[in-house]
């Protein structure tokens, strides 16, 4: 899609953010507001309006999945200049800077990824410490049957920006919210269901209180 189509797709306030070119612009957005398609949409009309290269762009983002689709929409806004915009998230970026510039750091500090190995031996002596009646300690064949489970888990945190004390607060409220809920299900579900119940039980589950979750959760 071309810059103008994707311009004139914006409201009011995201047209004066683009259109704000020189100086720091400050967007408050919740999430899939098209925070990453403003953004995009503002370099492109940056390099489009001024003398800026494409290399002097620098585009931060907290995910590599935010990163690859900043990228790919650059992409169809302005061709193959994309590839020489800056597009990394905040950790590569601060390693990046970090192996460039060692002797800045403390202790000459190198940044390197730890091999899936070593990040496998760590899953696993976790896994191995937790008391046996614990559903992730499951082993078949000698092996954690929660690895795969537990790697993904931890992808999906990383990826959503949670810090250790955000994801336990988050898991606090959903087994608060599954006490709330078990003894309404468990009630709905006592008598037996058949094909001309399953209406009023789907309205029924429709009116269980819904959960709320505080977005300032620390």
């Amino acid at each position: 899609m071309s810059f103008s189509k994707v311009y004139a797709s914006l409201n009011a306030k995201q047209k004066e953010a683009v259109d704000a070119i020189d100086g720091p612009v400050m967007v408050i957005a919740g999430p899939g507001t098209g925070k990453t398609q403003l953004l995009s949409v503002r370099v492109a009309n940056i390099l489009s309006s001024t003398d800026t290269s494409p290399e002097s762009v620098l585009c931060l983002t907290f995910t590599n999945k935010a990163a690859a689709n900043m990228r790919e929409r650059l992409t169809e806004l302005i061709g193959p200049d994309a590839r020489k915009v800056v597009v990394k998230t905040f950790h590569s970026f601060a390693a990046e800077i970090m192996n460039q510039y060692p002797d800045e750091f403390w202790n000459g500090a190198r940044l390197t990824t730890v091999p899936d190995s070593v990040q496998l031996d760590i899953i696993e002596s976790i896994l191995k410490s937790l008391p046996i009646d614990n559903p992730l300690s499951v082993t078949f064949a000698g092996q954690f049957t929660s690895i795969g489970p537990v790697k993904n888990g931890l992808k999906l945190a990383k990826e959503a920006g949670l810090t250790p004390e955000k994801l336990k607060a988050l898991i606090n409220a959903n087994l608060a919210y599954i006490d709330l809920l078990e003894p309404q299900i468990v009630e709905l579900l006592s008598s037996t269901i058949s094909n001309k119940k399953l209406p009023d039980l789907e309205s029924k589950i429709a009116e269980l209180p819904p959960q709320e979750l505080n977005r300032k959760v620390t």
